[in-house]
């Protein structure tokens, strides 16, 4: 009971469009037809009724409910109801076509893994297919009306051929206490492919394994149907949306009125006020939502008898046909391999160019093959040779402090040069030992006695003579600072190697001010510089390595 209209809308032109639109069987004309014809006919009755039977006081009362009808009427939101409804009932009619339940696959395993042409085997074939077809009848049967007009009880099947009078009766000896027997001709599949295993028809457990699962992944469709009929959509939901869709339009009976005294007193302000005999625009809407209401409700049950439901009768049809001319005709039976060796037999020979061939009607039609879309672009460089190198690595965080230092020798890199404790997180090891490689630094950290030397005494003295005193005070404090944080890290080396890998608050004596007119001196900073060589490749997280939480704080004093 489908209807076709894909080649109908083979090419999108006018004519395409008019004879789609004007379909009658399964087209929204017949599906609102009655109800556009019983509205407009009580329109006319309540038309009538105003404008003939109420006097003046009564027709001004039935314009103003009218009017507060008609400025309420929004309330009502139906778009949003239907949408959401009409999705629904769309994704239900989706699943349950996907899941209607094709013997395609389950025939070609049964028929190519049972290996046997003898008379038993091949009605063994048979049988198992057989017995598909029986299980779906017997779903659809129950959900179906059209099948269960076709099937209404086990006679017919007998009489169909489908079940055997044997089988019949083992069918109704099996209680089914009260539940569906859907079940029982797969089982008999199951213990029939068994003992074909058993006798050596199924050549390994692999393949039985194989034919069982498509049987059950043919079972579990069916099982879906059976969820859709017995589990619908809540009642209470197309209670809600049909109701009212059909409150909204006897509203419209009132407030669509057109309103003699109201209009009449507008006549000589504005224009000339025709008086509306057609209510056009409220048919339109309710042709347009009533056609969208029907669409929902041919839809909620598409197993059904309406003009688009699914021809059920057709699927089981052509399902048992395929599977009986599948297990008599076209059992381990291929055509003849011929191996020619003339090319002019064989137009997909190797040897020869391959050239499809179109009937000689459509041989000239142009074809836009499927290319891309930038292999269209014409660049003038493209036959070009092109020299390829490494992609240059960027820093998400501190590249300018990297960029910078890569290209500042000892000299620049002074007190007030110094580098910020946080960007360390952002420049690796290796990058940090080249930098540390280009200064000249006599003052090495390293490890004596389980702690970190101190700067010597000797080198304070040549400190001390070379430059002046204001100058010779502040680096004298900052040595002070210098020893006050070496002693509170006498304790690094006691931690894993991974932790002694934190920048250690150092001052250099390249790093120290150089001596300097008290008028040019500038606050010196101090520069960091790391302990202990780490993996290249890994980073200094300032944040996780309490040492450097140290280090921040004796800067900021």
């Amino acid at each position: 009971m489908t209807v076709s209209y894909i080649l109908d809308s083979s090419t999108s032109t006018v004519g395409s469009f008019l004879r789609i639109l004007f379909r009658w069987r399964g087209s929204v004309w017949k599906s609102v037809l009655v109800e556009v014809i019983v509205w407009i006919v009580l329109y006319y009755i309540v038309f009538s009724i105003y404008r003939f039977s109420l006097d003046t006081i009564q027709q001004k009362m039935f314009e103003s409910i009218g009017r507060h009808i008609d400025i309420r009427l929004h309330l009502l939101p139906l778009t949003f109801m239907l949408g959401f409804f009409v999705t629904i009932v769309v994704d239900r009619w989706k699943n349950i076509f996907q899941n209607i339940g094709f013997i395609d696959s389950a025939a070609f395993y049964i028929n190519t893994y049972i290996r046997g042409d003898e008379t038993e085997i091949n009605n063994q074939r048979r049988t198992l297919l057989r017995y598909l077809c029986l299980t779906q009848v017997l779903v659809l049967r129950d959900i179906s009306v059209p099948v269960r007009k076709r099937f209404p009880n086990l006679d017919s099947l007998v009489d169909s051929g489908l079940l055997k009078k044997n089988e019949r009766e083992l069918l109704e000896n099996i209680p089914s206490v009260g539940f569906n027997n859907y079940w029982i001709p797969i089982n008999w599949i199951f213990v029939i492919c068994y003992r074909l295993r058993l006798c050596g028809n199924i050549v390994a457990d692999m393949l039985m394994n194989a034919i069982l699962n498509e049987v059950k992944v043919f079972k579990e469709k069916l099982q879906i149907l059976c969820n859709y009929d017995w589990v619908p959509v809540p009642l209470a939901y197309p209670q809600v949306v049909f109701l009212a869709v059909r409150i909204y339009f006897l509203l419209c009976l009132v407030s669509r009125q057109y309103r003699i005294n109201e209009h009449e007193k507008k006549q000589n302000e504005e224009y000339l006020q025709i008086d509306r005999i057609i209510p056009l625009m409220t048919i339109l809407e309710l042709f347009f939502i009533m056609g969208w209401v029907k669409v929902a409700e041919a839809l909620l049950n598409p197993l059904g008898e309406d003009d688009d439901d699914f021809e059920c009768n057709f699927i089981i049809d052509r399902n048992i046909a395929m599977a009986m001319t599948m297990a008599e005709m076209c059992y381990d039976k291929t055509p003849e391999q011929i191996i020619s060796e003339d090319s002019c037999d064989d137009l997909f020979n190797p040897k020869t160019e391959l050239a499809p061939l179109y009937a000689e009607s459509i041989a000239t039609q142009p074809q836009h093959p499927l290319v891309g879309s930038a292999t269209l672009c014409n660049l003038p460089e493209e036959h070009l040779p092109v020299r390829m190198v490494e992609r240059q690595q960027e820093l998400k965080r501190g590249s300018n402090v990297d960029d910078s230092l890569s290209n500042t020798n000892s000299t620049e890199l002074s007190t007030e040069k110094g580098l910020n404790l946080r960007r360390f997180s952002n420049i690796s090891m290796k990058k940090l030992r080249n930098m540390r490689q280009s200064i000249s630094i006599p003052i090495q950290p390293r490890f004596c006695g389980g702690k970190l030397s101190k700067i010597s005494e000797k080198q304070i003295e040549q400190i001390k003579n070379g430059w002046p005193a204001e100058n010779l005070k502040n680096s004298l404090h900052t040595l002070e600072k210098l020893d006050e944080t070496l002693e509170r890290q006498n304790d690094i080396t006691k931690l894993p190697a991974r932790k002694l890998s934190a920048p250690v608050l150092l001052t250099t004596t390249s790093s120290l001010p150089t001596p300097t007119s008290p008028e040019k001196q500038k606050p010196t900073r101090p520069f960091h510089l790391p302990l202990a060589p780490v993996n290249e490749d890994e980073n200094l997280e300032s944040e996780e390595n309490p040492c450097n939480n140290k280090c921040q704080t004796r800067r900021g004093e």
